[in-house]
């Protein structure tokens, strides 16, 4: 008989949210992206505009999270500080937040409950 690894009672919900958010298809990814960068209290226009970058530009996760691992030479720091005429530390701002978002495993799994999955 083979043992089957199971996380710890402690990290089952990071581990859950991990296995959600990789098994999603990006279109809803993207919906509980934008609803927490909403939550954040980032204009409709600002996350209307990340949408549409990113849509575009045909980013998954991965390249939204690889495009921001430096700021300077982030696809969407540029593109964000570009249309909406943010200065660098607005930017830096947004982009943090959306670091955030996509590595806090617990709060995204939690908001993915909220919004439902289609």
């Amino acid at each position: 008989l083979g043992v089957i690894a199971s996380p710890s009672s402690t990290s089952v919900l990071p581990f859950l949210a991990r296995t959600l958010l990789t098994c999603l298809n990006m279109a809803t990814q993207l919906a509980v992206i934008t609803d927490l960068l909403l939550d954040d209290n980032y204009s409709s226009q600002s996350v209307e505009l990340f949408k549409l970058f990113v849509v575009n530009e045909q980013y998954d996760i991965t390249n939204i999270r690889e495009d921001i691992e430096e700021s300077e030479d982030s696809f969407i720091y540029e593109h964000m500080q570009s249309k909406l005429e943010w200065n660098n530390q607005e930017t830096n701002q947004f982009i943090h937040s959306l670091r955030t978002i996509i590595s806090d495993h617990r709060y995204v799994a939690l908001n993915i409950f909220e919004i439902g999955i289609p």
